[in-house]
């Protein structure tokens, strides 16, 4: 499945806690909360160290300081929707940096994901 093809809802707490849902969906879809064509995965995640949850909540509190962020739909790019305690922060398509700093951290506590059809996470898993 191309990853183009999917979106990728990162919901997290300021603890650590969360999960990744990919969903596939077409070009005229909503891509808010419940509105998608179908679930392709869930995946919790808990981060655990202690490093790691003092970078995120750093990750965190950049994010919630600055406006939120808004990149309008872009054909060929995957996109991603990043809620922090349940209050959409980001939603873009294509590269950012801060959805992919908190990837780096989440990734390592996802369990499961060769069950995301989307790809995406997988890749970028390899890569880092």
């Amino acid at each position: 499945m191309s990853p183009t093809g999917c979106f990728t809802h990162i919901d997290l707490d300021t603890n650590g806690a969360g999960h990744l849902t990919s969903v596939r969906r077409t070009i005229s879809s909503d891509t808010s909360l419940g509105s998608y064509d179908s679930l392709i995965s869930k995946i919790n995640f808990y981060v655990k160290t202690d490093t790691d949850k003092v970078f995120l909540k750093k990750l965190i509190e950049t994010i919630k300081s600055n406006p939120d962020k808004n990149r309008p739909f872009s054909r060929d790019n995957y996109q991603f929707l990043l809620y922090i305690d349940g209050i959409k922060k980001i939603d873009v398509y294509g590269d950012d940096n801060d959805v992919y700093s908190i990837l780096k951290i989440l990734l390592k506590y996802v369990t499961y994901l060769n069950e995301d059809q989307c790809e995406f996470l997988s890749y970028f898993k390899q890569s880092i």
